[in-house]
Order: structure tokens, then sequence, then C-alpha cells
């Protein structure tokens, strides 16, 4: 698994999905698709590093059998 501090943030891959979750469990989708989302990315990734909200990136893992 790799950590998110070793890599640069936000992460540019199409596949990545960006979820913030607040204090009271609330989910918010953070969308990312268009150079013009940025700031919403930006805006998220500094409410979670004040500790406001957590911010999580996923993306698929592809298994091949």
């Amino acid at each position: 698994m790799r950590s998110a501090k070793d890599n640069e943030f936000p992460y540019r891959m199409s596949t990545v999905c960006y979820f913030e979750v607040d204090k009271k469990g609330h989910v918010t989708q953070i969308h990312h698709k268009n150079k013009s989302d940025i700031n919403e990315v930006l805006e998220a990734y500094k409410r979670a590093v004040k500790g406001i909200t957590t911010l999580y990136g996923v993306w698929p893992v592809v298994i091949y059998l």
C-alpha cells in the first residue's frame, strides 16, 4: 500500500474518486474530472489538513486471475 504523504496531491488519475467525510459522518463526493474542479479538491484538502473533515482518495484495484 502506498502512503499518500509520499505522493503529490491531488492525484491526477481519472480513476481516482475523492470523498470527504465531516465530523457528523456526512459524505460528499469531490468532483475533479475537469481542470476547473481543482479548486474544489484543494479546498477539501485544506479542510482535511485543518481537521475539519477527512478526505479519502480511492481508486479501483484491478486483479488479474
